[in-house]
């Protein structure tokens, strides 16, 4: 089979090389494989495993090779926003998810701080009370926090146990390893890594133990035993965590009660001292000489931050009276506990009340020129060595408003300010320089003005006139959620239809949907007798008749796939199939399952029953570097309408050597497979570039082969490829473009494709 592939792949080749006989589909034509000459079988050549006619394309330095990939990419890009409908999918998918956000948020408030709410609910708010949303958003947070390197990606879950995880993915093949196990009723609230990546600090909160650090080394997850333990409970906002740049220390916050008196002060923790107790670096003391340099006082809060895309941390030195603020800054290589030679940005006297970043720009809030406040615009760079207040120029003029608050995100500035005797909200587009003021959801005292960037939204407290204060978020969008609302005062309804007031008006969206879902588990046979188990989810108008989109996503053993984005494809009247491969690792090896073999019996059974046939089958493989899925389609490509992978694991390593003699005793993989003469479905694969186990160019031969050998060319085969680094990906953005490939494949009248597109060759 393999000769014959081979061979049979030689003759369409040199075709597709020419553009005078590139096929012109609605949806435009492949790019013309470069001609290696060094590749072409020759006579002399007995080998089967020698005649690999796209092995040139394994040559990514080539110019010949990354002009075709380029090509690729304009293909792909230009057919995807040639889809009507996908624009809608990614702003649905965008506000499911933090849909899903903002419901966690409510549940901490009625959880947490609604009992808190009375009619000095003014009074308390305004001086930092639970119902802070910093406070709050910080705790939404902690529940997704995670970090990517170019070879791992770390994030936190719960497990059922109620046990928090740290997990370490492997990007490049999809394995996936706990790295640290917490205690029972312990969370994560945050994970940093060193600069170095060699080590974590996790910190962890308890109801009764209180806040620790823990440390652990990567990748072997071995747990350092001087931990951080017993620190007090610190707001979020408050709480600074950043490792020095020799990876051996760490500097945190740590309150400090001192007779009637709390203070807040930075500590420096010594990983290669566990004998030692921590150093204090930034205290109120007067006989630290440091805090002299920063002219601290008690009842002071030192904040460290770091300034993302420059080598620079920032010191806030705020008071709890709420005057203006202090800065200090230093390279976070100069970071050296209490000799930290500290620079003054901005004093107290500078009238500076506060400070937010967006991109590669820091915007002020400055009462000094202009006592009714003003919006003051620095410009950053990676190779910005020093912080000047006189660089700072002014952008944003209070004119006859009392500007109060500044929050960033999404490249828009928002303020809020005093008018006339009552609260504005503004917002102004850094890109196009348009402003605007917002209409706010109620009439009130606007406060707690906040930026949450993971979820892309703001959060704000109005406090009604005779009400309790609402809560309320704002998408850069203009849409307007309610996180809590407000209730009028002095109502004698229970505190348990308070809570349910306080939730079931701005849920009702949210719920109708819900509402509309019909889930079950169907259990299917496989091979050797045994049975996988798959989750359907699906409207209660779907109709069982084969004639509506089926989305398959298929995940590792024990992969909960995000049920919170389930809606935008169900509302399409389609049903979504959630399939766990089977743990082969635990199965005897006369019974071990084939993964692709189960793939196969789950669509079978879906198209016996009438769920889905062969025109309306769509399935992803939510890992990355599997195989799965792929082979399954090469077993049986006339089950499926279309399919998308991520780094595929193509061929062997092997194939990287010059001469391919080992893979003969090698097992087939999806490149070995490949066949002429076959109607493929539709395939969307992308790579992502820096993956050494499954490198770009595995995908890239793939995708060729697919092209050339297929003949139902109506059925595109896409290769997107990418330099993105895990942390940079837009999975929504990415999901809306699968999503809508599919439902343009199956034949949804809305995710028509428009007008047809010139060839790229």
């Amino acid at each position: 089979m393999r000769l014959a592939y081979r061979v049979l792949l030689c003759a369409p080749i040199f075709a597709l090389c020419l553009p005078a006989t590139a096929q012109v589909q609605i949806w435009g034509s492949y790019p013309a494989i470069p001609r290696f000459e060094s590749d072409v079988p020759t006579s002399d050549r007995h080998e089967v495993s020698q005649i690999d006619p796209l092995r040139g394309l394994q040559r990514l330095d080539d110019p010949q090779v990354r002009l075709w990939l380029k090509k690729q990419n304009v293909l792909s890009s230009q057919l995807l926003e040639r889809i009507s409908g996908k624009d809608e999918l990614l702003l649905r998918i965008r506000d499911l998810k933090n849909a899903e956000l903002k419901q966690s948020i409510k549940q901490n408030l009625i959880k947490n701080d609604l009992g808190n709410v009375s009619e000095n609910s003014s009074a308390s708010l305004a001086s930092g009370s639970p119902l802070s949303s910093p406070r709050l958003l910080a705790k939404a947070k902690a529940q997704r926090i995670e970090f990517a390197t170019n070879d791992y990606l770390f994030y936190a879950i719960v497990g059922s146990d109620q046990r928090a995880r740290l997990i370490m993915r492997q990007t490049g093949v999809g394995n996936e390893r706990v790295l640290y196990l917490s205690g029972v009723g312990e969370e994560i609230r945050q994970i940093l890594p060193a600069p170095d990546v060699k080590k974590i600090a996790i910190v962890l909160a308890a109801a009764e133990a209180g806040t620790k650090i823990q440390i652990i080394s990567v990748p072997d997850g071995e747990v350092f035993k001087d931990a951080i333990n017993k620190i007090p409970d610190i707001d979020p906002v408050d709480f600074s965590l950043l490792w020095t740049a020799n990876n051996n220390s760490l500097l945190y916050s740590r309150g400090v009660q001192t007779n009637s008196l709390k203070k807040l002060e930075i500590w420096q923790h010594h990983i290669d001292r566990p004998d030692k107790f921590d150093d204090v670096v930034i205290s109120a003391d007067s006989k630290n000489a440091t805090s002299k340099r920063l002219k601290l006082i008690s009842n002071d809060r030192p904040v460290l931050m770091k300034l993302n895309g420059t080598p620079l941390v920032l010191l806030t030195i705020a008071s709890q009276s709420g005057e203006a603020k202090s800065y200090f800054y230093v390279s976070q290589t100069d970071v050296k506990g209490a000799d930290t030679p500290w620079k003054n940005f901005v004093s107290s006297s500078d009238k500076i009340l506060s400070l937010s970043q967006e991109g590669g720009q820091l915007f002020l809030l400055s009462t000094k020129k202009a006592p009714a406040g003003e919006i003051l615009k620095c410009d950053l760079s990676a190779s910005t060595a020093q912080l000047q207040l006189n660089q700072c120029k002014e952008f944003v003029k209070s004119g006859k408003m009392l500007i109060k608050e500044i929050a960033t995100i999404k490249n828009n500035l928002y303020w809020s300010a005093d008018m006339d005797g009552s609260s504005k909200l503004f917002k102004l587009d850094l890109l196009t320089n348009v402003r605007e003021e917002l209409t706010l959801p109620v009439v009130g005292k606007l406060t707690q003005l906040r930026a949450d960037t993971n979820a892309e939204f703001i959060s704000f407290t109005i406090i009604p006139p005779n009400a309790t204060p609402g809560v309320y978020s704002l998408t850069p969008r203009g849409k307007v959620d309610v996180l809590l609302a407000s209730l009028p005062l002095k109502t004698e309804e229970s505190e348990k239809e308070r809570n349910r007031l306080s939730t079931d008006n701005q849920e009702t969206k949210q719920n109708d949907v819900a509402n509309l879902i019909l889930k079950k588990t169907l259990l299917i046979p496989v091979i050797h007798g045994e049975t996988i188990s798959v989750n359907v989810s699906y409207s209660k108008s779907f109709e069982q008749d084969a004639q509506h989109p089926v989305l398959l996503r298929v995940a590792e053993p024990g992969v909960s796939p995000d049920v919170s984005i389930l809606p935008a494809w169900i509302e399409q009247n389609g049903m979504v199939v959630d399939m766990n491969l089977h743990n082969s690792a635990t199965s005897k090896p006369d019974k071990r399952s084939d993964g692709a073999g189960d793939i196969v019996a789950v669509v079978r059974y879906l198209m016996k029953e009438r769920y889905a046939s062969p025109k309306t089958l769509a399935a992803e493989e939510l890992a990355t570097a599997n195989t799965t899925l792929i082979s399954a389609v090469l077993q049986q490509p006339e089950l499926f309408a279309a399919v998308s992978v991520r780094n595929i694991a193509s061929e062997s390593d092997s194939a990287t050597l010059p001469q391919l003699k080992e893979r003969k005793s090698t097992k087939n993989f999806p490149y070995d497979n490949l066949r002429a003469g076959v109607a493929y479905p539709a395939v969307f694969l992308v790579a992502d570039a820096n993956r050494p186990l499954t490198p770009m160019w595995m995908s890239a031969k793939l995708a060729a082969g697919l092209q050339i050998l297929s003949t139902n060319k109506n059925k595109p085969v896409l290769l997107q490829t990418t330099t993105q680094s895990a942390a940079e990906i837009d999975n929504a953005a990415q999901t809306a473009e699968r999503w809508a490939f599919f439902l343009w494949q199956i034949g949804e009248k809305k995710f028509s494709i428009q007008t047809p597109m010139k060839a790229l060759n």
